[in-house]
């Protein structure tokens, strides 16, 4: 291919290198590369043979202001005339410059992509700062290349690294000459990063590692592919929960001031650099989690680990671009990106609205190419269990003011992660009800609360503990005790990490359950989590069942609540039912009902830590006694209200062997049970219901028995409607079918209008029948169950 030299050596004053001169990277050798011109540019991201459909992308919005911005930004005469070009200052700060070269190197590269007849001026204009790696140049950025500061690396990182995506788009109409100059200039840069690192690990291998695949050089680029991958995949557990929370997760994946991190990924997609599938699954799985899971249906992101629910703060000299707005809010951008991975995130992202169209960049641009399965329509993302990183459950209308809730259990412990094994997030009504104690920046405090507070001691988070007290030793509430707090060590990482999550999901019913593993030093914690769906024209709401169980000679179990609100609660009935006022709408309530009494409880402030302080709310910590084996079940009631959704009516249901909750809605037309129960007998309650488990949810309408749900249940009978089982159960089930967890065991549905049943899409033979019940065995597993009824064979006969 006959090349044309279009700048004079004399650009580049402080490496005087012949052509084919170039230094040696750290941790190669000159037999390890491999001549790039064997492989014709571009190709990191982009071919060629893409220019036509690239290009094609521009004739509508939103590639058309793409293209026009990034023309202007590049200095060219047929760009958008309100828009000034982009201009390096020398002067600046490090972290400003870094930034700024970055935008000159990414948006140019656009322009030169889209606007052929300005290709020559664009060339030129990225040859022209690529001298800015030139150590000999006033403002450059090699000599502070390798520096550790957070701010700086990365951004040092997003500049290189739009460099070479720059210089791979121009590569082949340089001479050899000038190649061999700026070869030797750029291949100074992954030099100084191996003799660093920064503890953010994954830009600098990002950076380093596509300058290696620029340059052929297979043995650094394999390093750092595999530096890159094992960074970022200590962060996203394999079921793809990002462990450091969702404020971490959208700055580095959404953020152009990361974007190495997050586009050497497309290029390892791109150039099928993956050694198995397995990183692009997880990958997907992320993404699906990011955009589906890790905000509430408004837009808000989950104040799960260092996560400041407002909003995510903008760097010193990060250019700030157009947000995404989710029900109004602003919040994010760059979830174009989504489509690169599965319909399902693309879906989840679209729900994300762009209120302007995405920066002028050339990454960005290259993220409008859909893949063509990608689904246009938007979707939002239904109950999900992450075995590994937590149950998030939403009820199934697709509205910003849907109820969705989290068990947070991570297996896979961060030090941006929180001691909130268990813990339990809600959202509801277009608000964040119940929430973590938030962010206000690494190792800073919030409106005088510690950073032991906010990130190392459980009781910030609506967590459960075994003899705790956080005052113990006349502590202040800023500084809580660390004694029987969740388990700590030299990181702080021991007690963040859990045991998984198991459970199912429904239509009219949710079910999770977390177990603790090794986070509690004095015993082991499990917590079930329920959402009972809207149905029959009442409101949905959430359950938690308690289970733990102590080391001898334990007292009490503690109980930890986080309203997300600034006001103290109204207090309906002291130790039984409080409400909160939630924060920033006041017409959205959350109330809790204690159902199992508890010995003793307080209200405690709490900080709920945002960017640039947050706020100081009253959280309820309370206080229940061990039985002498040191075991103790819990049930609370968390049900949100707003002026459309009346609170329901809660009143105590107790009697030996079982403590619980009635809960009367619509004018008493429905009536929940909520029970905990001793596992090992059968007891009846006053309704003539009948049931032997270990919990149990059961709803009546207008005197009819609608659903049950029981943990560990071997029987519940409510007139001719039931079940019972030859070994114990976890099951779900109403008018047509429901779910059940079972080791292998016989089970005996009663219902009258019965005459098959389903399980997991197949009609299963009957052990045998009977007037109004039939009997079948139910292998070892997690089960669909759908029932056909006689009157449904009628009607179709």
């Amino acid at each position: 291919m006959l090349r044309r030299v279009f700048v004079s050596a004399s650009v580049f004053t402080g490496i005087a290198l012949g052509a084919g001169a170039f230094p040696s990277t750290a941790d190669t050798t000159p037999a390890a590369i491999v001549n790039a011109a064997a492989e014709e540019h571009p190709f990191l991201l982009v071919r060629r043979t893409d220019y036509p459909a690239l290009q094609a992308l521009a004739q509508v919005e939103p590639g058309k202001g793409m293209r026009a911005r990034a023309i202007a930004l590049a200095g060219g005469s047929s760009g958008s005339s309100d828009v000034a070009s982009l201009v390096y200052d020398p002067l600046a700060d490090s972290s400003i410059r870094s930034a700024l070269l970055a935008d000159i190197f990414s948006t140019t590269a656009l322009a030169y992509l889209l606007d052929e007849p300005g290709r020559s001026a664009y060339r030129n204009r990225i040859i022209e700062h690529l001298r800015y790696w030139d150590p000999a140049i006033p403002g450059n950025l090699t000599l502070e290349l390798g520096n550790d500061s957070e701010t700086l690396a990365t951004a040092q990182a997003g500049a290189f690294f739009n460099a070479t995506l720059a210089l791979d788009l121009i590569h082949d109409e340089l001479g050899s000459d000038e190649l061999a100059r700026i070869h030797a200039l750029l291949d100074a840069g992954p030099s100084r990063y191996f003799d660093h690192s920064s503890n953010l690990k994954a830009a600098a291998p990002a950076a380093r590692g596509a300058w290696a695949r620029y340059r052929g050089d297979r043995f650094t680029f394999e390093k750092n592919k595999d530096d890159f991958l094992r960074d970022i995949f200590s962060a996203i557990t394999p079921d793809g929960v990002f462990a450091d929370g969702p404020g971490h997760a959208f700055t580095r994946w959404t953020r152009l001031n990361r974007e190495p991190t997050s586009s050497f990924g497309d290029i390892l997609t791109h150039l099928a650099e993956y050694a198995d599938g397995d990183s692009e699954t997880r990958l997907t799985l992320f993404q699906e989690w990011l955009f589906g899971y890790a905000t509430t249906p408004s837009g808000i992101p989950w104040a799960i680990g260092d996560t400041s629910p407002g909003g995510i703060k903008a760097p010193a000299g990060e250019t700030v671009y157009p947000p995404v707005v989710v029900d109004g809010a602003p919040k994010f951008y760059g979830f174009e990106r989504a489509a690169r991975f599965s319909p399902l995130a693309s879906r989840y992202a679209a729900r994300f609205n762009l209120v302007a169209p995405p920066a002028s960049r050339l990454t960005s641009y290259l993220n409008l190419a859909r893949p063509s399965d990608a689904a246009p329509n938007q979707a939002s993302a239904p109950s999900r269990i992450f075995p590994d990183g937590g149950a998030y459950l939403r009820e199934t209308r697709n509205t910003p003011q849907a109820l969705a809730g989290v068990l947070s259990n991570l297996k896979t412990p961060s030090a941006h992660a929180h001691k909130e094994v268990n813990s339990i997030h809600l959202a509801g009504y277009g608000q964040l009800l119940l929430r973590g104690s938030g962010y206000n920046g690494w190792d800073t405090p919030a409106l005088d609360f510690s950073w032991d507070y906010i990130n190392r001691r459980a009781v910030s988070g609506n967590t459960a503990l075994i003899d705790y007290e956080p005052l113990r030793d006349d502590a202040p509430p800023q500084r809580p005790s660390a004694l029987n707090d969740h388990r700590d060590s030299g990181g702080g990482s021991d007690g963040k990490a859990g045991g998984g999550v198991r459970g199912f999901t429904t239509r009219s019913l949710d079910f999770s359950s977390g177990d603790s593993g090794k986070a509690l030093p004095n015993g082991r914690h499990r917590r079930d989590f329920i959402l009972v769906h809207p149905r029959d024209a009442a409101p949905g709401y959430f359950v938690v069942f308690d289970q733990l169980q102590a080391i001898p000679g334990s007292k009490l179990a503690n109980v930890v609540w986080h309203p997300n609100s600034a006001t103290p609660p109204v207090i309906t009935a002291p130790e039984k039912e409080y409400s909160w006022q939630v924060t920033p709408k006041a017409s959205t309530a959350l109330t809790l009902f204690l159902a199992t009494p508890p010995a003793g409880l307080d209200l405690y402030d709490g900080v709920l830590a945002s960017w640039g302080g947050g706020f100081v709310g009253k959280y309820l910590f309370t206080r229940y006694p061990l039985d002498p084996e040191g075991r103790r079940q819990i049930v609370t009631l968390l049900y949100p209200s707003d002026t459309a959704r009346p609170k329901a009516t809660f009143a105590r249901v107790s009697a030996p062997g079982y403590t619980g909750a009635s809960v009367s809605a619509i004018g008493g037309r429905i009536i929940d049970t909520v029970l905990e129960l001793n596992s090992a007998t059968t007891v009846t309650l006053p309704d003539g219901v009948k049931l032997q488990a270990a919990s149990a949810v059961s709803r009546r309408l207008e005197g009819r028995h609608t659903f049950v749900f029981a943990r560990e249940a071997r029987s519940f009978r409510d007139g001719a409607y039931g079940f019972t089982s030859s070994a114990p159960v976890t099951v779900f089930l109403d008018e047509r079918g429901g779910h059940i967890d079972s080791l292998g065991s016989i089970v005996r549905i009663h219902r009258p209008d019965l005459s098959e049943v389903i399980v997991d899409g197949v009609t299963i033979p009957l052990t045998t029948t009977g007037p109004g019940w039939i009997e079948f065995a139910v292998p070892s597993g997690s089960h669909t169950l759908e029932f056909t009824l006689a009157r449904t064979l009628r009607a179709q006969q």
